[in-house]
């Protein structure tokens, strides 16, 4: 399980424990991954999914899955959409991900992260990670989204 986010607090007692031997940084292009102190969503998606079960604060909806830090700081910048279609074709093809977590998106703000690499390395995902059997990609709804009735 991978999961693309603006870092996972790698001392974290719920979920160290989980934490893949593999990460990856799609800012710099290289590993391992980065977590900056003041960044917390990240470490909240990953305990989401794979918190460890009897351990001090919660537990994952799949407590036993390794993760794979894929971190980026989501910064705008005009090569955000890149480094994130980067982190995500790490996951799949070199990190081998079954399932990949992306928790953001552009909120119809000022990221405009709509981009042939970044909608290829989704592509390419769903269609040649797991051995060419795809992987599952999963985003956000977003949090500013307003519904009317």
């Amino acid at each position: 399980m991978a999961v693309v986010d603006d870092g996972i607090d790698p001392n974290h007692n719920d979920l160290k424990e989980n934490f893949h031997s593999l990460s990856f940084d799609g800012k710099s292009g290289t590993s391992p991954s980065v977590f900056i102190s003041n960044y917390n969503h990240g470490t909240h998606v990953a305990g989401t999914i794979a918190a460890v079960q009897n351990n001090l604060q919660v537990v994952g909806v799949a407590p036993e899955s390794k993760i794979l830090r894929v971190s980026n700081d989501l910064s705008y910048s005009t090569t955000l959409s890149a480094e994130l279609a980067s982190g995500i074709s790490w996951a799949w093809n070199q990190g081998g991900a079954d399932v990949i977590n992306c928790s953001w998106g552009d909120q119809g703000g000022n990221y405009n992260l709509h981009s042939a690499a970044l909608e290829n390395a989704i592509v390419n995902a769903l269609s040649l990670g797991r051995n060419n059997k795809g992987s599952i990609v999963v985003f956000a709804a977003g949090n500013y989204g307003h519904v009317s009735i």
